[in-house]
């Protein structure tokens, strides 16, 4: 029943408006405040009046459109998220992942101070299991978000971090997030399968 409300609800709340309207009519109507001679008589007042509420109307439902169409669609924040993980294996018993994450701009307005943030879950034997918040990236992807802090309609820009994972891990799942300075945030994950040394030698 809630979602269903909330689905209908300007129309519901149109219905109930113009319920409340007519049933105040009525009762002005019963009670003598409005007659036929009262109409009669302040016929200008009443087209005044008519004409006034006609453009309240109009201007209601401009902005209304506006905010549900236009500003909605037009002018909100849109991005694309793609997320890139190579698996480098190393003999120091770990494998090195090299993850890029991709940001572009698809939407026709500026994303100022775009945040990036990952997870990262290692899964595996119980002493490999593990969760680490990435929040540091290279040096390269610093000196980009620290002077660069825009991302412009059709501009792409890459975060790069690298994790040391143990050998024996047998797959770890990200998570990134984008947070812009307005609070839109696009999200997207991605796992991928440790290498292993026995699947090597086969």
């Amino acid at each position: 029943m809630r979602a269903w409300i909330d689905r209908h609800r300007d129309s519901l709340v149109f219905a109930l408006s113009m319920t409340a309207v007519a049933l105040g009519v009525l009762v002005s109507w019963r009670h003598g405040v409005l007659s036929s001679a009262w109409l009669e008589k302040n016929k200008d007042v009443v087209s005044a009046a008519c004409n006034l509420v006609g453009a309240a109307v109009l201007v209601l439902g401009a902005i209304a459109s506006y905010l549900r169409f236009f500003r909605g669609r037009t002018l909100s924040l849109r991005a694309e998220l793609a997320l890139a993980v190579s698996t480098h294996p190393t003999t120091d018993g770990v494998v090195l992942h090299a993850v890029t994450l991709t940001a572009r701009n698809v939407g026709n307005a500026t994303i100022w101070n775009p945040v990036p943030q990952m997870t990262l879950e290692v899964h595996g034997p119980p002493d490999t299991v593990a969760s680490e918040v990435i929040s540091n990236w290279s040096e390269e992807t610093a000196r980009v978000a620290g002077f660069v802090p825009v991302i412009e309609p059709g501009e792409t820009v890459m975060f790069f971090a690298v994790r040391r994972i143990p050998v024996s891990a047998w797959a770890v799942a990200y998570g990134a997030t984008l947070r812009a300075d307005r609070g839109d945030t696009w999200h997207t994950s991605r796992m991928v399968s440790n290498p292993q040394p026995d699947a090597e030698k086969d």
